[in-house]
């Protein structure tokens, strides 16, 4: 372990983590080939563009990033929201996971029949393994707010004569993507994570063989069919094969660091972004339905792919 990496407790599987300044990794030797796929990874442009915004009183958040969703009726292109609420669709996402974080909302009410606004949610989890409301800690109706043992994850709870879970699972990845010069936020929903698990588990086998290291992705969209007959699109990952410098390992790194930051510092902006990506998803085309209730375990963090969950000691300058 490095001298800036401390353990937490054996009760807390978060990790604490010291922050580096982007500036210090401006003296690294990084390929070319490798700063012109990765401006988001690039130091210089990053510590320059940070400055830039400072100069105009703007401090870059969670709000700043663009958003990718999977579309209803199986269309197989993401679509891409800026923060001017612009959209465009592509086809594949390629680039490497910095954060990836597990999210559950639950909607007592049928969002189909909701108009306007969905509202908040009436149980969620910002780890998806204990929740936060009407089935939460300490409610009459599920005290232990354990989401694994919750009658709203169970087999069938939607109530849609189908196997899917009322409470909404999904994973949000923080990628940095190839074709932004920022870091991308990935609704991963309930249909994907099937996907998304058995590729980390695979990935984990796989990084036995090899040195550790970020694993660059690339995230397309199939169609596919519930057992009522709706199309909906499941997100593929597939690893590029890419390797990466020593100096380059250590900017991705680095880069892992400042994005748990960022997020420590705008939960509630997430939890926002996370209970629109369920709504989304719960209300239209039933395109998430997961064959039963999401299943819990340890990931291993050798594949290459971030840990789920990360503590961060403080929220030094990203200068």
């Amino acid at each position: 372990m490095s001298d800036n990496t401390t353990d937490a407790s054996a009760s807390n599987p978060t990790t604490e983590i010291a922050i580096r300044p982007l500036s210090d990794l401006t003296e690294l030797t990084l390929t070319q080939e490798f700063l012109d796929a990765y401006e988001v990874l690039d130091p210089g442009a990053q510590v320059e563009l940070y400055a830039e915004l400072a100069e105009d009183g703007i401090e870059l958040n969670l709000s700043h990033l663009t958003r990718v969703k999977v579309p209803t009726g199986g269309i197989t292109q993401f679509q891409i929201t800026d923060e001017d609420n612009v959209e465009q669709a592509v086809r594949e996402l390629v680039g490497v996971p910095l954060q990836v974080l597990d999210r559950r909302s639950m909607w007592l009410r049928n969002l189909d029949d909701a108009e306007g606004e969905k509202g908040p949610p009436d149980c969620s989890s910002r780890d998806g393994k204990v929740g936060d409301g009407l089935y939460g800690v300490g409610s009459e109706r599920h005290p232990s707010g354990e989401c694994m043992s919750c009658p709203m994850n169970a087999r069938g709870s939607a109530g849609t004569g189908t196997a899917a879970s009322k409470c909404k699972a999904q994973k949000l990845m923080f990628l940095a993507s190839t074709q932004e010069s920022l870091p991308v936020i990935v609704s991963i929903p309930a249909a994907s994570l099937a996907n998304y698990t058995k590729f980390r588990v695979g990935g984990s086998i796989k990084a036995k063989r090899r040195s550790r290291g970020p694993r660059e992705i690339k995230l397309t969209l199939k169609k596919a069919k519930n057992a009522r007959g709706i199309e909906y699109a499941e997100i593929e990952f597939a690893a590029t094969g890419r390797e990466f410098t020593e100096a380059e390992t250590t900017v991705v790194e680095v880069f892992k660091q400042h994005m748990a930051v960022m997020i420590k510092e705008n939960q509630a902006a997430l939890d926002a972004m996370a209970n629109a990506a369920a709504s989304h998803a719960n209300g239209t085309g039933e395109f998430t339905e997961s064959e039963g209730p999401v299943p819990f375990g340890n990931e291993s963090d050798d594949d290459g792919l971030p840990r789920d969950e990360v503590k961060v000691t403080s929220s030094s300058s990203r200068k």
